[in-house]
């Protein structure tokens, strides 16, 4: 387990994690995984928000065509950030 831990963390930064304290190890993954999981639910919050705008058009003889645009305004996802930064 711990040398997986230091295969990743090398990975990650670049720098060889054989001469780097298990704490500062464990502290950085422990944070990284922390800061993958927020990114996953601002993703899926994202997702959720794209998926209100269905866009349907007709296509001469084609008849009617619909899709989804997954449109998202500049401003609702500036919101969704704000919400998960917390206090500042």
């Amino acid at each position: 387990m711990l040398w997986e831990e230091m295969e990743r963390y090398t990975k990650l930064t670049g720098e060889d994690a054989t001469h780097v304290p298990i704490m500062k190890l464990g502290a950085y993954l422990d944070g990284y995984e922390k800061g993958i999981e927020v990114l996953d639910k601002i993703r899926a919050e994202i997702e959720k928000t794209t998926s209100r705008y269905t866009i349907s058009r007709e296509r001469g003889a084609m008849g009617q065509v619909e899709w989804s645009d997954r449109l998202i305004k500049e401003s609702e996802v500036l919101e969704i950030i704000d919400e998960y930064k917390g206090g500042e």
